[in-house]
């Protein structure tokens, strides 16, 4: 497997190419990082969009370098956070190689509207998008924005690893 390191410089950069991409369709009203490595490009990313909320989701499907079979979440939305159910949504993390993390929080947005105890809440609409300024050539479900692709083979090596 090859490593690509990359730097705080062209994580920058590619952020804002993401964030430019994304100001010409959508006007983003909640951002959900995607820890751990979702936390930075997030946190960039709401400085381009300025969103009313930003939230932290905690999952994983790694151990080390290796891929789990399980997706593991180690730290929930807020409870209130079904309340903003009308609001744009949008997920984010550092790299998409399989797809696996942003359908399983999606499942989980969808999960916590029908379970929301508001029957207004499970009513409102609500659009979820996707962004990773990073993905790998073989994903079939690519995010809604993103900026660069790498070889399936590839390792990237981010600055907070």
């Amino acid at each position: 497997m090859k490593q690509h390191k990359l730097g705080w410089k062209a994580i920058h950069h590619a952020c804002s190419h993401l964030a430019e991409a994304i100001k010409k369709d959508i006007e983003v009203d909640t951002i959900i990082a995607v820890a751990r490595g979702g936390l930075i490009p997030a946190s960039i990313l709401n400085l381009y969009l300025k969103p009313e909320s930003m939230y932290v989701f905690g999952v994983s499907s790694y151990k080390d370098t290796e891929r789990q079979n399980n997706i593991t979440c180690y730290q929930q939305l807020p409870p209130k956070f079904p309340t903003i159910y009308n609001r744009t949504i949008l997920v984010v993390d550092d790299l998409v190689d399989s797809g696996r993390t942003f359908n399983y929080t999606k499942q989980e947005l969808k999960y916590l509207k029908q379970h929301c105890p508001s029957s207004n809440a499970r009513r409102l609409k609500r659009r979820i998008y996707t962004a990773a300024p990073y993905i790998k050539d073989h994903v079939k479900d690519k995010p809604d924005y993103y900026t660069t692709t790498f070889p399936e083979d590839a390792w990237l090596v981010f600055p907070w690893d």
